[in-house]
């Protein structure tokens, strides 16, 4: 059920049923948009599913970890971009976040597994980014990516007039330049389209593990 929980005491908590397992120690930490810690930040969704998603990333984890420790950490980051913005855009400015990130956090080094979890329009802006010459030198240390109801194929397959509809009214008056991109109606030839181009990316080819997750019930991205 989508209610209203604490998503920073879930990680915390989560954090610490992990730790109680065994030897390896498990690190939770949640920073706002200037890197202050975070606490109380209150959202809405499925609890007990992001509870056992994040429970299962962190067994998965504590396999492949036999010593130190594993940090898991929640970024809330200020928009950069309006929702018009294109997915160029915003790839360049996840991007950036991530590195002055991990330079802000010292583990630039240190870190040897980057794991992607993304959802909707976050799937296409993280592959985006990792086609990115700034991030080549983290293609090494790409682990695992998940991505929830991503339009992958684009938003030319959905069963809902009222989004079709809604769509041609946000790409024709609000200049929305990221749904352009996801109805490949960014260029007049189709092989020059972002999708296009982004589905010739070998990004994805250097994760070992990678798992797309959809359903047949969504009426916005059923593929």
């Amino acid at each position: 059920a989508s209610e209203p929980f604490d998503i920073c005491a879930l990680l915390r908590d989560t954090s610490r049923m992990i730790c109680a397992r065994g030897d390896v120690v498990v690190i939770q930490r949640s920073l706002d948009a200037d890197g202050r810690e975070l606490a109380g930040l209150r959202v809405k969704g499925d609890a007990v599913r992001l509870r056992q998603i994040v429970l299962n990333l962190l067994s998965n984890a504590c396999k492949h970890t036999s010593e130190g420790a594993i940090e898991v950490i929640l970024a809330v980051a200020a928009p950069r971009e309006p929702a018009h913005a294109s997915f160029n855009q915003m790839g360049a400015n996840l991007a950036k976040e991530l590195l002055d990130f991990m330079k802000a956090d010292g583990i630039e080094a240190s870190c040897t597994k980057v794991t992607f979890v993304c959802h909707s329009f976050g799937s296409i802006i993280s592959r985006v980014a990792l086609a990115r010459p700034d991030l080549q030198h983290l293609l090494p240390r790409l682990h695992t990516y998940i991505s929830f109801s991503g339009p992958h194929l684009g938003m030319l397959y959905n069963s809902n007039a009222l989004v079709d509809l809604g769509m041609w009214g946000l790409r024709r008056w609000k200049k929305a330049r990221c749904l352009t991109e996801l109805a490949l109606k960014d260029e007049k030839d189709p092989t020059a389209t972002l999708l296009y181009r982004l589905s010739a990316s070998p990004a994805l080819s250097h994760f070992k593990t990678v798992l797309l997750v959809s359903s047949v019930e969504d009426r916005y991205v059923p593929h």
